[in-house]
């Protein structure tokens, strides 16, 4: 009887053990860990991505807009530069950086700079897939979605809309029979103003519920351009999109 006893205060206190390890360790039995800033970064303003102390892309925030500085200037996706942000915020879980091979871990490290809080992007840990990222006095594993994103071209950080809801358009003063093909337009992809050699061959004027825009139109070995006034890039249009604006008879 007593063995009997024995047995089942096993059992409560074995059980009791496993209900406060899944209250206090939700990762460890498949809970999602709770989530917490790293850095007090509240509205980020400013963001600056460099390698071996160069800089290899910078934006900054104006008002609700972010603008790409670095390589050129261009309007920024949101959403992209999101998950650079996004760095800021990991699990509970850290180790401290005296306790890790820094040298081996970093030693090509893709430095994020956010609000001028400093984070190094190191390589991956091999059992996770997660990848070691260094905060302050600190090294995190965090989900592997930055480095792919930034592996990508200058333009996948690049806000491509070109116009939205579209309700005239004219060329050179001659009016557009299909306006509605321009809504929604969004670009191939964008290049500097220094890289586009020939001169304006027509202005664009489009008129859109949101307000009017302008833009020159440049032809450089068969691609279209578009480039906003006053700015230091143009929007790259297919040869596809070139046929559907009605575009091609102005070359």
């Amino acid at each position: 009887m007593a063995d009997q006893l024995l047995s089942n205060r096993v059992v409560i206190i074995i059980a009791s053990l496993l209900a406060i390890g899944i209250l206090l360790d939700g990762k460890a039995y498949n809970r999602s860990p709770q989530l917490q800033s790293i850095y007090s970064i509240q509205n980020a303003r400013s963001v600056t991505v460099s390698q071996n102390d160069q800089t290899t892309m910078a934006f900054e925030r104006h008002s609700d807009q972010w603008m790409l500085t670095t390589p050129l200037n261009a309007p920024a996706n949101a959403q992209r530069v999101q998950v650079l942000i996004d760095s800021n915020w990991q699990t509970n879980r850290s180790y401290s950086a005296t306790d890790l091979p820094l040298t081996e871990l970093f030693s090509d490290a893709i430095e994020l700079d956010i609000d001028g809080h400093l984070f190094r992007l190191g390589t991956i840990e091999p059992v996770s897939k997660m990848r070691y990222v260094m905060a302050g006095d600190k090294v995190y594993l965090q989900a592997d979605h930055v480095i792919p994103v930034l592996r990508a071209s200058t333009s996948a950080f690049v806000d491509l809309t070109i116009a939205s809801n579209v309700t005239a358009v004219t060329v050179d003063d001659i009016k557009q029979e299909n306006p509605q093909s321009w809504s929604g337009l969004k670009a191939l992809g964008i290049i500097s103003l220094e890289d586009i050699s020939e001169d304006a061959a027509a202005v664009v004027q489009v008129k859109q519920k949101t307000g009017d825009q302008q833009f020159n139109l440049h032809y450089q070995q068969g691609t279209a351009i578009l480039v906003p006034p006053q700015q230091a890039f143009g929007y790259i249009l297919s040869p596809q999109q070139l046929i559907q604006l009605d575009l091609g008879a102005f070359n």
